[in-house]
């Protein structure tokens, strides 16, 4: 339970560092949009340009508009949910989202982690206590079929003279009467009780195994994702770079009346998809490590 919700936090908390740089990244295409609104408008007033032009900006605009107050809306709810699972009705949650694509938590970890750790997850344990009493449960079925060594105390009155058979501790007898017995008649329901405690105990062992074999699978499954993701982001990194020259050479060639506004709405809805991909990929590779976090048990030391 603290790791889930140590999961859950925290990737409530790095969805709110994504959707503040996303909407960073929109107003910053509003602003882009409004100024090439204001540009084709004096073009028009110009002859240069026509009202289609003018409308295709407008409605862009307009969509990246509703897009701001869509990711504004995700922004209350996260930081309501996260506030919920702190405990509390309401409250800012302070965090730095300039530092977000700098932040070292992301970084890919050094693979090389040792099998042992995974006897910290609660799955592994509690498969493995349940093979362990299973195995000791088989252990008792197969005992009962051996001989069993009985004592019995007693004590009691004894003496030679009547007057004194009350009279203690004169006339007190004790002793310990022993004897051994062996199963004859119940052979058959012993038998079945093993049968099944060894059946139970096959059960407990094919669990414990299902259960190690899941734990490295998802081990290893967010091990490898963070090679993958890495060299993902390496390459949405290059794309927003080269996008983001695009968009600089395309808005000085519509000033100079050498693009049209197609281009500068193709070069700028490309660059925010770019840039919001981004955004999303390092919320992946920080989600992983969450992921493999929680597939360890909780962490590791």
């Amino acid at each position: 339970m603290q790791t889930a919700l140590v999961e859950e936090v925290a990737t409530a908390y790095y969805d709110l560092l994504a959707l503040d740089n996303e909407l960073a990244i929109l107003r910053k295409n509003i602003n882009l949009q409004q100024d090439a609104l204001a540009i084709i408008e004096v073009q028009k007033q110009a002859g240069r340009a026509d009202e289609l032009g003018v409308q295709q900006f407008n409605a862009v605009l307009h969509h990246s508009r509703g897009k701001e107050q869509e990711v504004m809306q995700q922004i209350t709810a996260t930081e309501n949910h996260l506030n919920y699972l702190l405990g509390r009705f309401q409250g800012d949650i302070p965090r730095d989202t300039a530092k977000w694509m700098a932040l070292s938590f992301t970084d890919s970890i050094i693979p090389g982690i040792p099998p042992q750790l995974l006897a910290f997850r609660p799955d592994v344990r509690q498969a493995h206590l349940e093979l362990l009493s299973t195995d000791a449960e088989a252990d008792a079925a197969k005992a009962a079929f051996l001989p069993t060594l009985v004592l019995s105390p007693y004590i009691g009155f004894q003496a030679f003279d009547p007057a004194k058979l009350l009279t203690t501790p004169a006339s007190l007898a004790y002793g310990l009467l022993g004897g051994i017995t062996a199963p004859v008649f119940n052979q058959r329901g012993i038998r079945s009780a093993y049968e099944t405690a060894k059946a139970q105990y096959g059960i407990a062992f094919l669990n414990y195994e299902q259960t190690v074999l899941n734990a490295w699978k998802e081990v290893q499954t967010s091990l490898e994702a963070q090679a993958f993701i890495g060299k993902r982001q390496d390459h949405n990194v290059q794309e927003v770079g080269s996008l983001r020259k695009a968009v600089d050479a395309a808005n000085e060639l519509f000033r100079a009346g050498r693009a049209s506004y197609l281009d500068i709405i193709t070069a700028q809805r490309t660059v925010l998809d770019a840039e919001i991909n981004l955004v999303k990929t390092r919320r992946e590779k920080a989600i992983n490590k969450l992921l493999l976090y929680k597939a360890l048990g909780g962490g590791w030391q």
